[in-house]
């Protein structure tokens, strides 16, 4: 005969029913369906051809303002060039042969008609960016430039009992030196970014935009130009010569709203840039 202790059966039951009343978390475990759904509509989402316009558009915009840094800091260099070389004392034999080499130059430019004027400016200004726009070469060729310019200055100044400084001040209230001189501080800009490109294996890439560059300094250029000539011509009344300012202005304004609209003047940095666009793909996506 087998006694059977209910006691022992009461206990384990009683310690069955507290485990069983604990607290279970629940994971929420996410169905890999859903899963496979969302990377199709992302895989989805960025191969559509709009995505992929804007992706381009935000590289572009990217690429734009590196070279705008890398612009303005150059325009820097080269006006603090202008303004100190300017100001040093050269040899008589060197200021000579610097003199009589733009004296050949000016002398068959100033005594042109206004067309074949703006031409010959235009001309001889955009052969000078094309040298400062070429890899390697270009920023050599962009401070040799500046260089020989300021020399130029501060020996035409001693001939005429004025300093360097003083004619290159001079330079700066005209406006077309606004005009011609960011025009060779971009070109040694975008020669910068050609090397940085061919160090990256995208200089096919960045050549293409390259070619846009240049057609942007040449139409400054040739306003530049347009509006030295003016000045040239007007020497004899300064008045109206300071009054070219007026469509200089209204050219640069329209200069600054095509560079705006390129993202030349976006203040997002680039990796943050980056980042936003990854986010805002993404959250389009899983709305999809």
């Amino acid at each position: 005969m087998v006694v059977i202790d209910n006691s022992k059966a009461k206990k384990i039951n009683s310690k069955n029913k507290k485990v069983s009343g604990k607290r279970t978390t629940k994971i929420p475990v996410t169905p890999v369906k859903s899963r496979a759904n969302k990377n199709k509509k992302s895989s989805s989402f960025s191969k559509n051809p709009k995505t992929q316009k804007i992706i381009q558009h935000n590289e572009f915009a990217s690429k734009n303002i590196k070279l705008k840094n890398i612009a303005i800091k150059l325009f820097v260099f080269e006006i603090i060039i202008l303004f100190v070389l300017s100001a040093i004392t050269i040899p008589a034999s060197l200021g000579k042969t610097l003199k009589s080499s733009f004296n050949s130059v000016a002398g068959k430019i100033y005594n042109q008609s206004y067309p074949n004027m703006v031409f010959s400016i235009f001309s001889h200004n955009l052969e000078i960016a094309t040298g400062e726009i070429v890899p390697v070469v270009g920023p050599a060729y962009f401070t040799l430039s500046a260089g020989v310019t300021s020399i130029t200055a501060a020996y035409v100044g001693k001939a005429k009992d004025l300093s360097g400084p003083l004619i290159m001040l001079n330079l700066f209230i005209l406006p077309d030196t606004w005009l011609e001189l960011p025009s060779y501080a971009i070109a040694a800009a975008e020669s910068i970014m050609l090397i940085i490109a061919l160090l990256n294996h995208s200089f096919r890439d960045e050549l293409k935009r390259a070619l846009f560059v240049w057609v942007f300094i040449a139409i400054d250029l040739f306003t530049a130009a347009s509006i030295e000539s003016g000045v040239l011509k007007l020497a004899k009344t300064p008045i109206l010569a300071l009054a070219l300012w007026i469509p200089t202005l209204i050219i640069v304004s329209i200069f600054i709203m095509i560079a705006n609209k390129e993202g030349f003047f976006k203040i997002i940095p680039i990796n943050n840039q980056s980042k936003t666009s990854r986010n805002r793909k993404t959250r389009i996506a899983s709305t999809i």
